[in-house]
């Protein structure tokens, strides 16, 4: 006879928890995990310690605790102002040790921190890093903006000198095209034709009198290949761009701007010398069909490919060339350059107060003056700046949203015309972008400015001492009434 197998559930006469027993044991659970703090957290608080004992602080986490008398004395600040005999004893006390942590903002710092305080009962203060901070921001207004995908092509772009696959070959192979573009190539060279207002425009913004020297024809372009050497890829490995790595795009994109042009143009002619394109419509349009992928005869033996090592090799080869292709045709994509221009526009007074931050936080004294500049909005001016990049005319052409054009062209175009919506959305798209950026920093650094500890640093200057501290007495008294008034009663609405 079957063996009658036990039901993965019970009965339905059987007895089960009541619902309210039920959350009680899961609060039971859940306040003996908050009692006791993960292992990453562990690790986290060890390397603190650690980092005390290499500081000369052979008792590390002692120093920093309570004094029990003094931690009485300061209780009574929490239900009111302190008594005459409190006073006396505080005037003659010195500054404790207060242990001082600024981190960024992962859950295991935070959590850390606020164990440290709280369990462990020391005197700390926890800074969540500025600079942090202040990037998050700049990537969140990229997401909100919609310029995310043109902040990935960038990645790739940006970081083709270092590939394929982290050995800088196709840098080198870059550098040797250049020179050989130099000595052999032509002015009606098909690619040069094609790109040589761009280059033209490219010039005339690194140096002014590159414009008139440029504004020829054959004569401009041979002149121009004449003086064609390495410098356009000398940089190539100037910095890596990444999502995380603080910055990273408008240092990379500054560094490599004056050279896009040029960049193009060698990248162009050394895609079609080594045959991964045929001519130079073919570049343009084939990375949308992606015929630079396997072929299709070898896709239909993809399970026999990956038993042979030897076309294992040949399908990374074939990976790394569409890649070279890609980077290719995102670099001769206008779309993709003016967005750049746009990210890098609009950042650039965030950026420039970002690296002067960078720079000059070098010792106590720098950080306080920091500080102080941060606790009184100095970060107001940067976001001033950053609107005004609104009414940059030069900006705003280099972005392609301004541009000089016949008065006849108005009579032929209607609010309906494709042309004037496509305009619309990317002067949309811009300005959201800025406002985002505005609205995200604006937010961090006010949270910042306006609350402890953060608040204190305004103290530290002898003109705005004096405000500070009546600002502190004032939420002091607040504190002290909100805990003497007593919760009002509940009000039912019927």
């Amino acid at each position: 006879m079957a063996r009658r197998r036990k039901p993965p559930f019970p009965w339905p006469n059987s007895s089960y928890p009541s619902l309210e027993e039920t959350l009680a044991a899961k609060r039971k659970k859940n306040g003996a995990v908050r009692c006791a703090p993960l292992r990453a957290t562990c690790r986290w608080i060890k390397f603190i310690f650690r980092c005390l004992e290499i500081l000369g602080k052979p008792k590390a986490f002692d120093i920093y605790a309570p004094d029990p008398e003094k931690a009485a004395i300061l209780a009574e600040c929490k239900v009111g102002p302190l008594t005459a005999a409190s006073r006396t004893a505080v005037s003659q006390w010195k500054a404790p040790p207060v242990l001082t942590v600024a981190s960024d903002q992962e859950q295991i710092q935070i959590s850390g921190a606020n164990f440290m305080k709280c369990a462990l009962g020391l005197m700390m203060v926890f800074f969540r890093d500025f600079f942090h901070r202040l990037h998050n921001d700049f990537a969140t207004a990229m997401s909100k903006a919609g310029f995310m995908p043109i902040f990935f092509a960038a990645i790739v772009i940006l970081n083709l000198g270092y590939g394929p696959y982290q050995t800088a070959g196709w840098w080198h192979a870059m550098l040797a095209e250049a020179a050989e573009l130099a000595q052999k190539a032509k002015p009606n060279n098909p690619a040069l034709v094609k790109l040589w207002p761009w280059i033209q425009r490219s010039m005339a913004a690194s140096s002014p009198g590159a414009a008139a020297a440029s504004s020829g024809g054959v004569a401009a372009r041979a002149d121009f290949l004449k003086g064609l050497d390495s410098e356009s890829c000398n940089n190539m490995k100037s910095g890596k761009v990444a999502l995380g790595r603080w910055m990273s795009f408008p240092e990379a994109y500054l560094a490599h701007k004056a050279f896009f042009a040029k960049r193009a143009f060698i990248l162009l002619n050394y895609v079609v010398d080594k045959k991964h394109a045929s001519s130079i419509v073919d570049i343009e349009v084939s990375v949308a069909k992606h015929t630079f992928a396997a072929k299709e005869g070898e896709k239909k033996s993809k399970a026999k490919e990956l038993q042979n090592a030897k076309q294992k090799i040949e399908d990374f080869k074939n990976r790394a060339t569409h890649h070279l292709c890609m980077a290719t045709q995102l670099l001769l994509d206008p779309d993709i350059m003016r967005g750049m221009a746009a990210i890098s526009l609009g950042v650039h007074a965030i950026y420039k107060w970002f690296m002067d931050g960078m720079r000059n936080i070098k010792g106590p004294d720098s950080c306080a003056a920091f500080s102080q500049a941060w606790a009184t909005f100095s970060w107001l001016e940067p976001l001033k700046k950053t609107m005004l990049c609104l009414e940059d005319s030069a900006g705003l052409e280099e972005i392609g949203l301004t541009m000089s054009f016949r008065s006849t062209m108005l009579s032929t175009l209607t609010e309906r015309d494709p042309t004037v919506l496509y305009e619309d959305a990317r002067a949309r798209l811009y300005h959201t972008y800025v406002v985002n950026l505005t609205q995200e920093i604006s937010g961090s650094m006010s949270w910042w400015t306006s609350h402890y500890p953060g608040k204190m640093a305004a103290a530290l200057s002898e003109t705005t001492a004096f405000e500070a501290l009546q600002t502190l007495k004032k939420d002091c008294e607040a504190w002290w009434y909100s805990k003497d008034t007593p919760w009002p009663a509940p009000r039912y609405m019927h």
